[in-house]
C-alpha cells in the first residue's frame, strides 16, 4: 500500500467513529501512534501483506478513540475491519493472530501458539 491508501483506510474509519484524522505519515519508528489528528505507520509494516497493512491502519484509527486496548477497543476494532473491509479478526492478547477474508487466511502471526512448547 502507498501512503494515499493509508490515508483512505484511516479516513473510512475517522469518518465511521465520527472522529477527524489530518495527517498519516510512514515513518522509522518501532511501533505505530497516534495524536489527537494524525496517525504514525512503522516503515516495517510496508514489508506485510495487504490485509496486515489495513488492519494496521484500522487499529491505529481505532486508538483516536480508544486510548488503550480494552474489550470497546477491540469490538470496535473487529466490526469495522469486518463491516467496512470484510476482514475477520482472530485475536491473541492484544495483537492479531490471524486474518481472513471470505473464510481464507491470509496472515497468521509467527510464533508458538498457547500451549505449545518450545523445541530443544
Amino acid at each position: 500500500m502507498e501512503l494515499e491508501d493509508f490515508q483512505a483506510v484511516t479516513d473510512l474509519v475517522a469518518e465511521n467513529l465520527g472522529v477527524q484524522i489530518q495527517t498519516v505519515k510512514i515513518s522509522k519508528v518501532r511501533r505505530g501512534r497516534c495524536g489527537k489528528k494524525f496517525i504514525v505507520i512503522p516503515t516495517w509494516i510496508l514489508s506485510t501483506c495487504e490485509e496486515y497493512q489495513i488492519y494496521y491502519a484500522v487499529h491505529e484509527a481505532v486508538h483516536l478513540r480508544y486510548k488503550n486496548h480494552a474489550p470497546p477497543f477491540h469490538s470496535t476494532e473487529s466490526r469495522l475491519l469486518k463491516e467496512l473491509l470484510d476482514l475477520e479478526i482472530e485475536y491473541r492478547h492484544a495483537y492479531p493472530r490471524s486474518l481472513s477474508v471470505n473464510g481464507q487466511q491470509v496472515y497468521e502471526r509467527e510464533g508458538k501458539k498457547k500451549g505449545e512448547k518450545k523445541d530443544g
